[in-house]
């Protein structure tokens, strides 16, 4: 459910999967090639973090949410 490309620095804690309204919601989530991820962020089910992308540490990755390629982002929900 987890794919960490080449050259990724994760320190994240993955939630690939939810219970919305008693049905089970899953995805891939996908940290592509040079990104970072801080520590003890939340990048949730579906999410796909950029190439060189940043996230600070603390910060939650909203479903299905797509980052762009060397971009910096942060907060809960990150901006």
């Amino acid at each position: 459910m987890i794919h960490i490309e080449d050259d990724a620095t994760v320190s994240a804690s993955y939630q690939a999967h939810t219970f919305e309204d008693r049905v089970l919601k899953i995805d891939h989530v996908y940290v592509r090639r040079g990104a970072t991820l801080g520590y003890n962020a939340v990048p949730l089910y579906g999410a796909d973090i950029g190439e060189c992308a940043y996230v600070a540490a603390h910060s939650v990755i909203m479903k299905r949410e797509r980052l762009p390629v060397r971009r910096r982002y942060e907060g809960a929900p990150i901006q």
